[in-house]
């Protein structure tokens, strides 16, 4: 799972958008990568990664989730249960 969420943020435009925004080099993301404090996400940015995974996965993701999504690796944890 972690591979298909990282092969999503990697070629997601929102996250290349941030990415841009702060300089952060996408090929250095990794399961551990912390999408607020490393890759520079803000709470709007958070909002539309959660809607890219609703819409790619074909999952509802609650607002008290989206606090979750704090790294790849929580991103996949998440989609465990969801898929």
């Amino acid at each position: 799972m972690i591979d298909a969420v990282l092969k999503f943020l990697r070629e997601s435009i929102t996250v290349a958008d941030i990415a841009y925004e702060t300089g952060f080099d996408l090929q250095q993301l990794c399961e551990s990568t912390s999408l607020v404090v490393e890759l520079g996400a803000d709470d709007l940015d958070m909002l539309l990664i959660a809607m890219d995974l609703e819409d790619n996965f074909e999952i509802s993701i609650s607002d008290a989730e989206i606090d979750e999504l704090t790294s790849p690796a929580a991103i996949a944890r998440l989609l465990g249960t969801k898929l």
